[in-house]
């Protein structure tokens, strides 16, 4: 036996086998279904993790403070552009998206109500949260929506416009264009209408007449031929007034601005030619959609029709009309 352990050792391994190690072959990656599959098993094991600390109370996770710093980022934002008018509606839009979605998405991970429950309760409760807030942003975008302000038409808003006017006239009118003397921004307004009457087929005047009213008015008002001299006089009491006809063509020329979100009103004049209607625009209300004492004749007009008490255009009574109205009158 050899003295030292070195020469021990020597010994020992000359007399074994030389063995060649045998390498394991290189594990093949996954398929991209199991990548898939346990990336969201990996997810699912976090997402419940964190909503049983978050329920426990543990000091990580979104609070309330989430919920209402969203909320009031969003209604500043639309503070500001209510303020800003009309020019921004698209962006006045996506802002109130916003608003409700980041409302949700922080009342989600904030509510315990939502974090209680992890199976499918969760998506009907987020359903019922989600109708709330959604329904309560467009509540409030109803009621805060800047009116529509006078500026140039659109296509669309021109052929909103031109829908009632086109087709016969019953009667025949000519229209003329008439705005105060002294507001030059209202005439240039009103004289973009006379290119669309015109484009209708109708007979236009080719100038914006300019006047003075006796008594002025504001918004879109419709003057027709009607009432007498007397009751038009400097004498002027307030329950005497001037009887006109609501013709067909009249009405479609209410309908053609009230598709554009403008409520005309209606006035008589007693020098005002046979066939004509006098478009008057006077200075601009502080909302034109709310409605006039002609829209509302109108909408009463509308509804003796479809009952059957008032012919429509062009329709002459009949006996049970006759007598279906004088039942009403009674």
């Amino acid at each position: 036996m050899p003295a030292n352990r070195k020469a021990r050792r020597a010994a020992q391994f000359s007399q074994k086998p030389l063995v060649q190690c045998q390498w394991m072959p290189w594990p093949k990656p996954p398929s991209w279904r199991r990548a898939v599959f346990l990336r969201t098993f990996r997810w699912g094991i976090k997402i419940r993790y964190f909503a049983e600390k978050s329920i426990t109370g543990a000091p990580h996770g979104p609070r309330w403070g989430a919920a209402g710093a969203g909320f009031g980022v969003g209604m500043t934002c639309i503070v500001a552009l209510i303020q800003s008018g009309h020019s921004l509606e698209r962006l006045s839009v996506v802002l109130l998206a916003l608003l409700a979605s980041c409302s949700f998405s922080s009342t989600c991970f904030s509510a315990n109500w939502i974090r209680l429950s992890l199976s499918v309760g969760i998506i009907l409760r987020s359903l019922v949260i989600l109708a709330v807030i959604w329904g309560g942003a467009v509540w409030l975008g109803i009621k805060v929506w800047p009116p529509i302000h006078r500026h140039h038409l659109s296509a669309k808003e021109r052929e909103l416009f031109l829908r009632p006017l086109l087709g016969a006239q019953v009667p025949p009118m000519r229209i003329q264009v008439a705005c105060p003397a002294v507001d030059e921004r209202t005439c240039a307004y009103a004289a973009q209408f006379q290119a669309l009457f015109s484009e209708a087929n109708w007979d236009v005047d080719g100038t914006v007449q300019r006047v003075t009213l006796m008594r002025p008015t504001a918004g879109v008002t419709l003057v027709e031929k009607g009432g007498t001299k007397e009751s038009q006089t400097d004498k002027w009491k307030w329950n005497i007034g001037g009887w006109t006809n609501l013709s067909a063509s009249y009405e479609n020329v209410y309908q053609a601005f009230s598709n554009l979100g403008i409520e005309g009103g209606g006035s008589a004049g007693s020098d005002v030619p046979d066939n004509q209607i006098i478009v008057y625009f006077g200075p601009e209300r502080d909302d034109e959609s709310q409605p006039t004492e002609l829209s509302i004749t109108i909408a009463n007009l509308r509804r003796q029709r479809s009952e059957g008490l008032v012919p429509y255009p062009g329709q002459k009574p009949t006996p049970e009309m006759i007598e279906k109205s004088r039942r009403q009158t009674k």
